[in-house]
């Protein structure tokens, strides 16, 4: 987000050091891409995984799916129309906003996942208590190593 309005800062009117902010946009794009790479990249598809129950995992993670290339793509074929409508400035700040929201969106109606199993999860995203835990009856059942011996 920060590399965001950091562009459209650079981008905001013709400088005289024009290839020195050519140079400071490119790092603020490499940066972008850094941490969009280690942040919201990967964790919106590791999350996507873990938020469907398992009986409905593989039709929830298609619809997920679509909606997240929907949505890349929708930014994709606008960018250059938005571009060269409003310029670089109001379109980099914008998705800079949208980043902040969706940062707050985040912190405030999306629970953590680490170190919960998926039954807890289940529970988490069923009775929206981010302090759940799986029930009793929702819990596998563990063997032990003398039951799986007597069976044999």
């Amino acid at each position: 987000m920060v590399s965001l309005f950091g562009l459209g800062l650079v981008m905001f009117k013709p400088h005289p050091l024009g290839l020195t902010l050519g140079w400071i946009a490119l790092l603020i794009i490499a940066s972008f891409l850094g941490f969009y790479a280690i942040s919201y990249g990967p964790i919106s598809w590791l999350y996507m995984s873990e938020v469907f129950p398992q009986h409905l995992r593989a039709s929830g993670m298609s619809v997920a799916t679509m909606v997240n290339w929907a949505t890349q793509a929708v930014v994709s074929f606008t960018f250059l129309d938005a571009l060269n409508k409003f310029g670089p400035t109001v379109v980099f700040w914008t998705y800079g906003i949208i980043g902040i929201a969706a940062f707050i969106f985040i912190y405030y109606n999306v629970p953590e996942t680490k170190g919960k199993s998926l039954e807890e999860l289940a529970e988490i995203f069923r009775t929206g208590d981010s302090n759940a835990t799986a029930t009793p009856a929702s819990t596998p059942r563990t063997t032990t190593a003398s039951e799986t011996n007597h069976e044999l």
